[in-house]
């Protein structure tokens, strides 16, 4: 009986770029939805001593969209974008990448 094995079960691999491409878009994704909050909670600390910070989460949303507009949501979204991209991209990349190694090692030892 022949044992089945996985595609290069007996080779170290190199990690493939799913993995960078799966950093890149769960960063993009996550920074794109949570920025909104980050900047109300920015806003909040900023101006907590001065009279001026919002009483909730939800008042600061209400504010900013009646005051100035949707699109002030997201001021300051692209550099957040660029840094978590590069962050996200190298951290699933080397993580996969060492856990490779990590399996490649413990199986020749």
């Amino acid at each position: 009986k022949k044992k089945m094995s996985l595609p290069n079960e007996n080779k170290t691999q190199k990690p493939n770029n799913d993995r960078l491409w799966a950093g890149l878009l769960a960063a993009n994704a996550v920074n794109s939805i949570l920025h909104p909050l980050h900047l109300i909670q920015t806003r909040i600390q900023a101006h907590s001593g001065s009279g001026r910070a919002y009483s909730s989460l939800m008042s600061g949303f209400s504010n900013i969209l009646r005051t100035e507009g949707p699109h002030a949501l997201y001021q300051g979204l692209l550099p957040q974008l660029i840094g978590g991209s590069l962050v996200w991209t190298t951290h699933f990349y080397f993580y996969e990448y060492s856990k490779q190694r990590w399996a490649s090692q413990n199986k020749q030892a």
